[in-house]
């Protein structure tokens, strides 16, 4: 696991890109229990690192019952690559348009939910009082010489470690769409004070989740992927890890793909 963390980190870093804690909890419908910074029902991050050419593009859309859908870009130079991402359930994740590495396909949502949790603790460095509290465009600034912003997911976590600052613009609209602008600097090796710097753009969209991602999507195609707690033989013993592994199975919808996952023996569909 130790391992598995560093690695992930230094692709973070680097900004390396290809849960599961993916299903957050639906918000109230009350305006007084409205959805805070950790639960949004969209997310658009654009994210460049250092001294990297590569651009990563990011748009989540969160449903209920453990439903995550997420469309990924990357440029690098001249080049750009399109995929997209879908967790059902919180059980099995189809991929269509990105070639995983079957060892770290878990990876390909575990970066982005870093990332996503990154800007969700900037965010409440910045507006502690939560999204309505952010009025109009503004500059922003803020040092932090303490806590880091940690991170984690069902297979691995982390943490940008302090001391931080962050400094940028944000701004929102009457429909509870946040756009952000912002640099954010953080230690990698206090004992050195060697500090990495990230670029984070796009906006934090509050608007109620959706119930859940229609049984009618199609996924025909699509790479399938069983998500959750793997157990393999190595030599000298037994290791159990949480991951995705590759199937050979196809579906044609996310409702097909959802009744195999509650037909399963002791398998119940989150409500």
């Amino acid at each position: 696991m130790l391992l598995r963390v560093m690695r992930l980190l230094v692709l973070s870093f680097l900004v390396f890109s290809p849960f599961c804690t993916w299903a957050q909890e639906a918000p109230a419908t009350d305006a007084e229990d409205a959805p805070e910074w950790r639960e949004p029902a969209r997310v658009e991050l654009t994210l460049h690192g250092g001294t990297s050419e590569k651009i990563t593009k990011w748009e989540a859309l969160f449903g209920r019952r453990g439903d995550f859908l997420l469309d990924v870009e990357e440029k690098s130079g001249d080049r750009v690559t399109n995929g997209r991402i879908l967790l059902v359930s919180g059980q099995a994740m189809v991929v269509q348009g990105m070639d995983l590495d079957a060892e770290y396909a878990i990876d390909a949502i575990d970066m982005p939910a870093f990332h996503f949790q990154l800007l969700y603790g900037i965010l409440e460095a910045l507006f502690p009082e939560g999204p309505e509290s952010v009025s109009r465009e503004q500059p922003v600034e803020f040092a932090e010489s303490d806590d880091a912003i940690e991170v984690g997911t069902a297979s691995a976590t982390g943490e940008f470690a302090a001391p931080w600052f962050v400094k940028g613009t944000v701004s929102a609209d009457e429909h509870r769409t946040v756009g952000y602008d912002l640099t954010f600097t953080f230690t990698v090796d206090p004992a050195e004070a060697m500090t990495f710097t990230l670029h984070l753009k796009g906006q934090w969209i509050g608007e109620t989740q959706q119930d859940t991602i229609g049984d009618d999507f199609a996924i025909a195609g699509w790479d399938v992927y069983e998500v959750g707690p793997q157990v393999a033989d190595v030599e000298g013993g037994t290791v159990a890890d949480f991951s995705a592994r590759p199937t050979n199975e196809t579906y044609r919808s996310v409702g097909e793909l959802r009744n195999a996952l509650a037909d399963r023996e002791g398998n119940a569909i989150p409500e």
